[in-house]
């Protein structure tokens, strides 16, 4: 009897190992065709030639553009591919408020990188043939490699766009859109820098943070002052200048930082920004924030029946 249990007992661990590794199986198949490259181990050398372009240009781009009015303001949200979901909500929430804008007055696009999983470009390129409102940067999609996806956005809006303005945001930030427009259109300067501006920033040293930073990857004790990277305006000259200078710039993982440092190599060539500080544009999900994060996405319905509402804390 007591072998006959254990035989059972071993059996039933042997059906249960074997379904598990079945199981695991079949949701790492699923999971790879959503990889985000960015958790994947940064590989070796450049994705790209340094000097190729940034840019995968559709005929659907330039003819969209060159139909419509040149817009006052672009905005240029940073996405990537696996964030469908995240593209989802922003087009059913504050997206839509850009007819109400007025005409002529912003266009936006999502800059989404390059997947290693093919299932996952064809993904995102369906998407596009259904939204049209996704340009695909020509650079390997990794957290490390944010700064790719920026200078392509500035390429993009001083060559193909040209508006007066370019506004960055990313696909996990609540944007108070009109709000917003009318402080930069208020703000309009070719050499605009406008945002939540770090001053003097000190430099994370600690292993354990997700912003650890090396000596040897930054040697100074404190950032170039740059405008949060959650949402920023940038004037279409100083977005001119570092796409011009690009192959010759210092890159820096932390995108923000990145632009805060080109910036200073502007400033070194003679450019003179017009540094515009609003602290609103950064901040958590509270009453005020014109760019809120910290909150999770399923919130966005949520929170988008708050604003239509007029509450002023529309946050969930």
């Amino acid at each position: 009897m007591e072998l006959w249990c254990r035989t059972v007992a071993l059996l039933s661990i042997v059906s249960c190992t074997v379904a598990t590794i079945f199981l695991i199986s079949q949701v790492s198949q699923v999971f790879l065709v959503d990889v985000s490259p960015g958790d994947e181990p940064l590989p070796e050398g450049p994705f790209m030639e340094p000097n190729s372009s940034l840019l995968i240009l559709t005929e659907a781009d330039l003819l969209f553009h060159g139909n419509q009015p040149q817009p006052d303001i672009f905005l240029g949200i940073l996405s990537s591919p696996r964030n469908a979901a995240q593209r989802k909500y922003l087009r059913e929430t504050w997206l839509t408020l850009i007819p109400n804008l007025g005409e002529g007055r912003l266009q936006y696009k999502f800059f989404v990188g390059q997947s290693t999983v093919e299932a996952s470009n064809r993904k995102v390129d369906e998407e596009n043939s259904v939204h049209g409102d996704i340009v695909r940067v020509n650079r390997l999609e990794h957290y490390r490699w944010v700064s790719n996806k920026t200078l392509a956005l500035f390429e993009y809006a001083t060559t193909v766009v040209r508006p007066k303005a370019i506004l960055k945001t990313d696909d996990d930030i609540f944007v108070n859109l009109p709000v917003v427009v009318d402080l930069v259109m208020a703000k309009l300067h070719d050499f605009l820098y406008m945002g939540r501006l770090w001053i003097r920033t000190g430099i994370a040293r600690d292993p354990a943070s997700k912003y650890h930073v090396t000596w040897e990857e930054f040697p100074e004790t404190v950032y170039p002052n740059y405008a949060c990277g959650n949402l920023y305006a940038i004037g279409p000259g100083l977005a001119r200048w570092i796409v011009d200078h690009r192959l010759d710039l210092r890159p820096f993982w932390i995108d923000d930082v990145s632009v805060g440092l080109w910036v200073k190599e502007a400033i070194a060539d003679g450019i003179k920004p017009r540094w515009v500080d609003n602290t609103d544009f950064c901040q958590f999900c509270i009453e005020g924030a014109l760019g809120a994060h910290y909150f999770a996405i399923s919130n966005f319905p949520c929170m988008w029946q708050r604003y239509q509402a007029g509450e002023p804390n529309f946050c969930c």
